[in-house]
């Protein structure tokens, strides 16, 4: 299946920091963060450094959220509108982080409930599920 950037490949979700210009960061989307960094770098005046990236399946909608939420805080840079002021690197990793963890419980999830059917739907896991919330 194919994310919204038109590419099957993992996505990345990445915050770069430029250096020696500390105070801005980056967020964008990746299948190879190391060659992504590289190329960033090339285009711009000193380096760019990952701080921060998570594997987010369709990561793309969520790069264009972010990209949305922190409009007031871009700097075009580099010939580049995914530059923002660093304060909203925290902010953005935050938000990253709870969409992966959304996505391994996601996992899980189907992994557990699939399980469950294959072992032809137990009673015992549902009364002790049943135990637990009363």
């Amino acid at each position: 299946m194919k994310s919204g950037n038109g590419t099957a490949n993992p996505q990345f979700l990445y915050i770069l920091v430029s250096l020696p210009i500390p105070f801005l960061c980056k967020i964008g989307i990746s299948n190879k963060v190391s060659r992504r960094t590289e190329e960033v770098s090339k285009k711009m005046v000193g380096w760019a450094v990952p701080i921060f990236f998570v594997f987010i399946p369709f990561g793309f909608h969520l790069e264009q959220s972010l990209h949305r939420v922190f409009k007031f805080a871009n700097v075009p840079f580099a010939g580049s509108r995914e530059w923002f002021w660093l304060p909203v690197a925290p902010f953005a990793a935050m938000v990253m982080l709870v969409h992966q963890i959304f996505w391994i419980l996601f996992a899980l999830g189907i992994f557990f409930g699939a399980m469950w059917i294959f072992q032809g739907c137990p009673n015992e896991p549902v009364q002790a599920l049943a135990r637990l919330i009363n």
